[in-house]
């Protein structure tokens, strides 16, 4: 795909999808990178995407580990391959 685009196109373009990368942990197909960094943490994720405390109830933001889990599932997203190369 790198060849229908200029290097200064992909340039520009690189950071746009890298953020849109980012977004998919909250959609059903990229939903697998937020469960895999919940799991790591010991937390479950909802069908909604929600992080689940031990308890049952949803985590949030204020959560000394919402941010990291999150970081880390849209760290991975956004370098992984299966999304295509650019």
């Amino acid at each position: 795909m790198s060849e229908i685009f200029s290097k200064d196109m992909l340039k520009d373009i690189k950071p746009v999808i890298a953020k849109m990368r980012e977004q998919m942990i909250w959609s059903r197909e990229g939903r697998v990178y937020l469960v895999a960094s919940a799991d790591a943490y010991g937390y479950e994720v909802n069908s909604q995407g929600d992080i689940l405390l031990k308890d049952g109830s949803k985590m949030t933001p204020k959560h000394p580990d919402y941010n990291t889990i999150v970081g880390k599932a849209k760290q991975e997203a956004r370098n992984s391959p299966i999304w295509g190369e650019f």
